[in-house]
């Protein structure tokens, strides 16, 4: 029973605080960004409907970023971190339709993100018989449902996408994209494929890891052959600068503040 002058509401509270915050704090993993430029010569979007009927192929010229990090999640009585993934950065534009009996092209040079919301979907790691990768899903700039999947195709990135438009003068989107995978085979960035980046792929050698990290070189969320085989085909290359990948310090509030709060809320009941 609840001590004269306490709610139990209240008291529920502040036992939760004093469980959740003052276990030792630790901190979250670091945001991992990547930089991706479009292969302008192997990117298209098709667009096809809308109110005028139009079925133009367009090219696709820009940057875009993929960022993961993680999420703490709280799940009495422990707190675990959960990874994530989303598009970040995308500065990319349509180019206009190839041949000189092209479409009217009146999208060229309209906004890959505007007109797709790759910055606005939800991403997840899939590990299934029929697709490794990375699975994007949420609504295009039309809001209609939208899915794009991104995995590894030799040593580029493919980005495989549409949307499901419906009706009422829509347009229908499908996406087919290229980007180079910058120093691939360098697992540990240091700007040379060698010993410690074989090491890096036998000491996880059949292992399930979180996609895009240590030496899941084909973000596929396991270390297997294709990881083995992107440091072997890469072997002794050496780059002269850094991946164009960033580490973005996640902050955390100290458990002791939180704890201290709620003994202040305690006192002054």
């Amino acid at each position: 029973m609840a001590r004269a002058g306490f709610k139990p509401f209240t008291v529920g509270i502040v036992v939760a605080l004093l469980f959740a915050f003052s276990m030792p704090a630790r901190a979250i993993p670091p945001i991992i960004f990547h930089a991706f430029t479009f292969d302008s010569d192997k990117s298209q979007l098709g667009i096809t409907g809308g109110f005028a009927g139009i079925n133009d192929l367009y090219g696709i010229e820009g940057t875009f970023g993929i960022a993961i990090g993680y999420d703490e999640v709280f799940d009495p009585p422990t707190i675990s971190l959960v990874p994530f993934v989303s598009f970040a950065d995308v500065d990319a534009r349509l180019t206009g339709p190839p041949g000189f009996l092209g479409g009217p092209g009146w999208l060229g040079g309209s906004d890959l993100d505007t007109l797709l919301n790759l910055t606005g979907l939800e991403g997840s790691f899939v590990h299934g018989p029929g697709f490794r990768g990375l699975l994007f899903k949420g609504v295009d700039g039309q809001g209609q449902p939208m899915t794009v999947r991104v995995s590894v195709a030799g040593d580029q990135l493919h980005l495989a996408g549409a949307n499901d438009a419906g009706c009422c003068d829509m347009f229908n989107y499908k996406l087919d994209a290229y980007a180079d995978l910058p120093h691939f085979g360098d697992l540990d960035k240091d700007g040379y494929v060698g010993i410690a980046d074989l090491n890096m792929v036998l000491g996880d050698f059949g292992n399930g890891v979180t996609p895009m990290l240590g030496a899941d070189a084909d973000w596929d969320g396991f270390i297997g052959i294709a990881d083995l085989n992107a440091v072997l085909g890469n072997w002794n290359t050496g780059y002269s600068s850094a991946p164009p990948s960033a580490s973005v310090p996640e902050p955390f509030v100290p458990g002791m503040f939180l704890t201290g709060l709620a003994c202040w809320m305690l006192r002054r009941r």
